[in-house]
């Protein structure tokens, strides 16, 4: 079985990786909180916080991002999209994965209930299988 992890890089999704690949599936990983239309600067955490308060930037690099993790499946055939969190992805771009017969997960962690995710998770949910 073969992965696309998309998640942030830090402890816990390294823990995931290792999880999956002590169970034998192939993990193909993808940083969401990355800076996309900087690359060289992609992993500056002061700028990845600065690009996400200016709403241009913010929706450019998403845009990069997303062009990305669609070429990624394109490129790879996953068996499986597992997204931890991924609230830089849109229903559409879910949508076209599931179409190439790839299935998806979501697995959000924080509480759906906060003001800050809740809108969120209810327009976006349903498009997860």
């Amino acid at each position: 079985m073969k992965i696309l992890l998309v998640a942030p890089l830090n402890n816990f999704t390294e823990q995931l990786k290792k999880a999956f690949v002590k169970n034998n599936v192939e993990i193909v990983y993808l940083n969401d909180r990355e800076i996309y239309i900087l690359p060289f600067f992609k992993n500056n955490r002061f700028l990845w916080h600065f690009i996400r308060k200016i709403r241009f930037l913010k929706k450019l690099n998403n845009f990069v991002f997303e062009k990305k993790l669609l070429n990624l499946c394109k490129i790879t055939n996953p068996d499986l999209l597992f997204v931890n969190k991924g609230m830089t992805i849109k229903p559409d771009a879910v949508l076209e994965i599931k179409s190439r017969g790839i299935k998806t997960v979501n697995w959000f962690l924080d509480n759906i209930l906060l003001d800050s995710y809740n809108q969120w998770f209810l327009d976006n949910a349903k498009s997860y299988d």
